[in-house]
């Protein structure tokens, strides 16, 4: 079995990473909280942030497995040969759509990060922290659904020649 390569292997270990600091930090709140009557003051925000990296890390890893969101009810009724034609429009449409959406969100962030705002509990962090995964999220599925066609692309040709 083939090793994927690290750069697949990217989101993965961000849903990871993250996932297991949202633990870690909500459980250490709650046991200090019920055990030492003292919530930690922070820990509110950086869960909030926290979990805004991990969806978004899973809607760039949704890119490159074909697990994003489409309607595929089309592609059950139809030839496969016009069901792969009606995939790939819904894959180009999602590919625009990440362009449009990545463009947006590099606007917001930036427009955030220059106002200079931070959180009540996290004066040293810039609240565009917050707004960045939206902009990776949406430029990663861009990337990974355009490589995931190319990378299919190539085996069906490779597969033809063997």
């Amino acid at each position: 079995m083939k090793t994927k390569p690290w750069y697949n292997r990217i989101e993965m270990a961000m849903m990871i990473a993250t996932f297991l600091l949202l633990i870690a930090i909500g459980t250490a709140n709650v046991l200090t909280r019920y055990f030492l009557s003292y919530t930690l003051q922070w820990s509110e925000q950086t869960l909030r942030i926290l979990f805004v990296w991990l969806v978004f890390a899973g809607v760039s890893y949704s890119g490159y497995t074909d697990e994003h969101i489409r309607v595929n009810a089309l592609g059950i009724v139809m030839k496969p040969e016009t069901a792969k034609k009606v995939v790939f429009g819904a894959d180009v449409f999602t590919v625009a759509f990440g362009v449009f959406m990545t463009y947006q969100e590099l606007l917001i962030t930036l427009r955030v990060w220059h106002t200079g705002q931070t959180f009540a509990m996290l004066p040293m962090v810039n609240k565009a922290i917050l707004y960045l995964p939206t902009f990776l999220g949406f430029m990663g599925m861009t990337i990974r659904v355009i490589q995931r066609n190319v990378e299919k692309r190539i085996r069906e040709k490779h597969g033809e020649e063997a």
